[in-house]
């Protein structure tokens, strides 16, 4: 004749099986967690590039002049449509005679609290008769 089981054992068998099954979990899960993260830094990161693409082409374009950034302070904007806003400053200047004719600008992109992302751009100051079309 069998006996029944307890109700004591059934809850000492669960308790078992959820104490063997505890770390083979938390592996998956950290490591769920860890990709996550991952992919959330790649996909800023990616943003971050779009910024700055659409930061050049504004230079390009000469919506950013070559006069703003002379003023020896740094050129602030906002980009709407990525949720960002962007510095650019002067990082180093190439004279040539009493004209600077070349500049790197220092430009950071931010997403917001410890989400900077740094770039530097090369420009070249071109006088406006001797702009191309």
């Amino acid at each position: 004749m069998k006996r029944p089981y307890l109700l004591l054992e059934v809850l000492v068998s669960f308790a078992l099986v959820a104490l063997c099954a505890t770390p083979l979990l938390h592996s998956q899960f950290s490591a769920k967690q860890k990709e996550e993260k991952r992919l959330l830094e790649i996909e800023r990161a990616y943003m971050a590039d779009e910024a700055f693409d659409q930061i050049r082409m504004k230079f390009y374009t000469h919506e950013i002049s070559w006069e703003d950034l002379q003023r020896n302070k740094p050129v602030e904007g906002k980009l709407d449509k990525l949720s960002c806003t962007y510095t650019i400053r002067e990082y180093e200047k190439y004279k040539k005679g009493d004209r600077a004719l070349y500049r790197i600008n220092a430009i950071t992109i931010s997403f917001g609290k410890d989400l900077d992302y740094d770039y530097h751009l090369f420009t070249e100051r071109v006088d406006p008769d001797k702009r191309q079309s």
